[in-house]
């Protein structure tokens, strides 16, 4: 089995509770900080086409990851995290939470 296919198997598997690593566990937590964080992220994103295809980014859990894979994990983990984010506003309906702007 090639890696990227290795990489979105075990991917579609990632727990919805699990501990993030401490590097990256920001400090504060409020909207401007996640603005930021989402702004450097499609910048860094963008940043990626530079980058030649043979180098590798060596994830702590999936291992040694080539510009193809890496692509592909983020994209796994990005829509991983939005589904957390739909499953929140989804159990805050039910809650009756509601937005006030």
């Amino acid at each position: 089995m090639n890696s990227c296919l290795r990489l979105t198997d075990r991917a579609s598997k990632l727990p919805h509770r699990a501990k993030s690593p401490e590097v990256v566990v920001p400090k504060t937590y409020d909207e401007m900080t996640l603005k930021e964080h989402l702004q450097t992220a499609k910048s860094k994103i963008q940043d990626l086409k530079n980058i030649s295809s043979n180098k590798y980014f060596d994830h702590p859990f999936f291992g040694n990851l080539k510009l193809d894979s890496t692509i592909k994990f983020l994209e796994i983990h990005t829509n991983h995290h939005l589904e957390i984010i739909n499953h929140i506003l989804k159990s805050n309906k039910r809650s009756g939470f509601r937005h006030h702007s």
